[in-house]
């Protein structure tokens, strides 16, 4: 299997730890500390780790922490970061097969858009998830995100589903490009029935849009909403 990311593995590390990774370090990070800061689960799944540096930064509110991460050149840096007794990697896809108990968080962060099986990921996702538990999904907005990236291109189609390889940058590092990596365009409501279909209900709908002042540290202030945050449960 081709590792789309894996090749962009260093730079993204290095963009997330140096701080100039904004939507990583200032919009997102604190969306999930004051989840699981509320919550204190004892187990977390993160599915397509990456880096590793979102279970890092969120290690010291909860208990187990197992990330399960395709690309091999991304498990590797992560793995090869982690001193933290508390989280483990694998290099793996989620399949019916993979035993590793129940969770009670189970994060996809920038995932779901990313691959074919966005279905099976959030089926897996409930069959691992215990009664009282909640998934965690983030994507790019679709509504608005081309907007903002323009890398669409000209059949881009709001309403269909449409399969891009794309290069991208972003704000604070415009001359390290992303290179050749899966993007793929759904309408909002596919994302909502997909959930549906799954066997969970979404109990909050989060519009990413942040404060002005932590929008002020990008190059120009948002125009609209870039992400959407999903908290789901077992109905």
């Amino acid at each position: 299997m081709i590792d789309d990311w894996g090749g962009n593995a260093i730079s993204r590390k290095r963009q997330i730890e140096s701080g100039i990774d904004l939507t990583f370090s200032k919009v997102f990070i604190p969306i999930y500390k004051d989840i699981l800061e509320a919550i204190k689960p004892n187990s977390v799944l993160e599915i397509g780790s990456g880096t590793g540096n979102l279970a890092q930064a969120v290690s010291i509110y909860l208990g187990r922490y197992l990330g399960i991460e395709l690309s091999k050149g991304m498990y590797e840096l992560a793995q090869s970061g982690n001193s933290n007794p508390k989280i483990t990697f694998m290099n793996s896809i989620l399949t019916k097969e993979t035993e590793i108990g129940r969770f009670d968080i189970i994060i996809a962060h920038m995932v779901l858009h990313t691959t074919d099986n966005a279905s099976q990921i959030l089926r897996e996702s409930k069959e691992r998830l215990n009664s009282n538990g909640m998934v965690l999904l983030s994507i790019p907005h679709p509504c608005f995100y081309n907007n903002y990236k323009k890398f669409l291109g000209n059949d881009y189609s709001y309403m269909g589903r449409s399969s891009y390889t794309v290069d991208f940058s972003i704000s604070l590092d415009p001359k390290t490009i992303i290179k050749s990596v899966p993007y793929i365009h759904r309408p909002i409501s596919d994302y909502v029935n997909m959930i549906q279909s799954a066997g969970l209900m979404i109990i909050e709908m989060i519009e990413v849009f942040p404060e002005m002042a932590i929008q002020e540290l990008y190059p120009k202030v948002w125009d609209e909403p870039r992400y959407c945050f999903f908290k789901c449960k077992i109905p």
